[in-house]
């Protein structure tokens, strides 16, 4: 029988947010309120280059959170799927030196365990949760311990020193989490094309950079790992040159 103790929590980005690593600059705290979204200073770039709009329907952004301890087997990995989220990308038509990217991701557009995501994935993940499960596993991660919804309504993530060479971008992100900013390094496969654009990879991030210690049960016999994995595939539709 479920146990409701035994609901792993998660607290992500990236969110988008978009790392590979965790090396950066020390955690520190951040605005409690959610910055503007920066729309106007896209329409000011796109004289010299493309926009583009992240198409959230069209795009996948998940973050997988893993059960641990002793007592594992009790507990369950997770998916959390963020459907609802604002990004724009500006690509210059010479070099990267202005290339830039923006995502928002609202903390309470975020889904726990949807069956179809829990069947694609397989493996450990293939057993679907029940709605009870999965909607107490979605309170939890919006409630106070973990992404405390409430007092940070939003994820952010912004990107402003991009380096490489199409399709083989090396993106410097900062990270808004949890009321926390890091600075995070990811390696980045982007198609872009007069259309549209593809951004796909992979990264880890450890919810206690961002402040957060992550849930133990049975005296830790039973917990949430700390490490989480961000897997994402962000497609963007080109703006036109009016914004």
């Amino acid at each position: 029988m479920y146990d409701p103790r035994f609901r792993p929590l998660v607290a992500t980005l990236l969110a988008a947010a978009l790392t590979a690593g965790c090396a950066g600059t020390p955690a520190r705290p951040g605005p409690t309120a959610s910055a503007a979204f920066p729309a106007d200073a896209y329409r000011a770039l796109a004289a010299d280059g493309t926009v583009y709009r992240l198409d959230p329907a069209a795009s996948s952004l998940q973050i997988i959170v893993y059960r641990g301890g002793p007592l594992a087997e009790k507990g369950h990995n997770h998916i959390i799927e963020a459907r609802d989220f604002r990004g724009l990308v500006f690509l210059p038509d010479k070099g990267l030196d202005e290339a830039r990217l923006d995502l928002a991701v609202p903390a309470r557009g975020m889904v726990a365990d949807p069956p179809a995501a829990r069947s694609a994935a397989g493996g450990a993940f293939a057993h679907p949760l029940n709605d009870e499960a999965r909607t107490g596993t979605r309170a939890n991660m919006l409630g106070p311990q973990v992404l405390d919804a409430g007092r940070f309504p939003q994820i952010a993530v912004h990107a402003d020193d991009i380096r490489g060479a199409l399709p083989w971008l090396v993106v410097r992100t900062t990270v808004t989490l949890h009321g926390r900013t890091r600075r995070l390094t990811v390696p980045v496969e982007v198609q872009a094309g007069t259309e549209g654009l593809t951004a796909t990879g992979r990264l880890v991030l450890r919810q206690s950079d961002f402040g957060i210690t992550p849930i133990t049960a049975m005296g830790g016999l039973l917990r949430v790992q700390d490490t989480v994995t961000v897997a994402f595939r962000l497609v963007g539709r080109r703006e036109g040159k009016e914004g």
